[in-house]
């Protein structure tokens, strides 16, 4: 018996879709209904820890495992420069048919069927509508100013300031509805997928917050990963202690917490495209050189995502010492936040200094700890 190309495929798929229902592990199928062509739109779906991008021109399905009660899907199309039109659910476990059709709404030009299958949450059901209604306002004015202005945010220093302080609004309002409503499914979610990288509380004040929740939450995977991470904030401000790491550099040389023992270490994360980040790089370049042939090394982990760019500006600024690229394992162990950022470990590996708790926008601080320890 002969099977054509697609016969082969559906097959393929179909075993797929078994296999998620026999196990632990989801299966995602997306179809978008004419006139709607799928290679307008971007889709990302998160299980609870990670986030991930999902080709739907080459390979409109996703799988794996979900780490959190409920996942969530964001469907989203690019309307103009400056805004986007996003449809959105929750799923759970099992097979799960996203049917992306056009709207009866010509406003919102496009929608996901909620009805194709049971695995399917509405965003409205799990907590969304009254959410969003909570924190409208300030979001409005956050989302409005981010896409009139994001493409300054690179060169102009001011401009991405006022961003953040429109953004910390935001994460305020966000924070009062889940004190409110620790029970809602959209708290949880908000804390999981954005709150806990808040710096606009100490580490210990957001570890609260995350107690608020139930057990049915916080006995998850996504639940105990978020509890890690706050605990690892909570030991780098308390100065107590630093996640171990392992990585390779640009130069293939094998680094590791283990090894750097007995040597001052400031680590640096950063991006080709910070302004802030620029402006610090005299600075930590005049440490390399003074204080790189004694018990001292600097290490820098770029969250770049351009490989072009990163060896540009790599090179552009004499960045001539380690460099690590594409691994941002340590990064997502300490949630992710602005840049840049700067940790200084004493040799036992013990965090004295970092710049996520500390201001010191002129590094007068960081360079008196240096040369107190190192300068003799």
């Amino acid at each position: 018996m002969k099977f054509n190309l697609g016969t082969i495929l559906t097959l393929l798929l179909l075993i797929a879709g078994i296999s998620a229902s026999a196990t632990d592990s989801t299966y995602i199928r997306f179809d978008f209904a004419s006139p709607l062509r799928s290679n307008e739109f971007t889709v990302t779906v998160h299980d609870g820890i990670n986030e991930h991008t999902v080709d739907v021109v080459h390979h409109p399905y996703w799988q794996g495992k979900l780490n959190a009660p409920y996942g969530f899907i964001v469907v989203s199309y690019k309307n103009s420069d400056t805004t986007y039109l996003l449809s959105k659910v929750f799923f759970d476990k099992g097979e799960v048919p996203i049917n992306v059709i056009p709207s009866a709404d010509s406003l919102k030009y496009f929608t996901i069927d909620e009805k194709a299958s049971p695995h399917i949450i509405p965003y409205d059901k799990a907590g969304g509508a009254a959410f969003d209604a909570f924190v409208k306002e300030r979001f409005d004015i956050f989302i409005h100013y981010y896409y009139e202005n994001k493409h300054r945010f690179g060169t102009d220093t001011a401009a991405l300031a006022k961003g953040f302080r429109l953004g910390d609004t935001l994460s305020y309002r966000e924070m009062d509805f889940i004190r409110q409503f620790p029970d809602s499914y959209i708290s949880f979610w908000t804390f999981l997928t954005s709150t806990f990288r808040t710096l606009l509380l100490p580490p210990v004040k957001i570890m609260e917050l995350y107690k608020l929740f139930p057990a049915k939450y916080k006995n998850t995977a996504a639940g105990q990963h978020l509890a890690s991470i706050i605990q690892n904030k909570i030991n780098i401000t308390s100065h107590t202690a630093f996640p171990d790491f392992a990585v390779t550099d640009t130069k293939n040389n094998k680094i590791s917490s283990a090894k750097l023992r007995g040597k001052y270490v400031l680590i640096q994360f950063w991006a080709s495209w910070c302004a802030p980040c620029w402006e610090e790089l005299p600075n930590l370049k005049a440490y390399y050189d003074k204080y790189k042939s004694k018990d001292f090394e600097l290490i820098s982990f770029s969250i770049d995502k351009d490989s072009t760019a990163f060896r540009r500006a790599v090179e552009k600024y004499g960045m001539d010492w380690p460099q690590v690229f594409g691994d941002q394992r340590l990064y997502d162990a300490m949630a992710y936040g602005p840049i840049p950022q700067l940790y200084l470990l004493d040799k036992s590996g013990r965090p004295i200094y970092n710049t996520t708790s500390i201001r010191d926008k002129d590094m007068t601080l960081l360079e008196n700890i240096l040369e107190e320890r190192l300068g003799k």
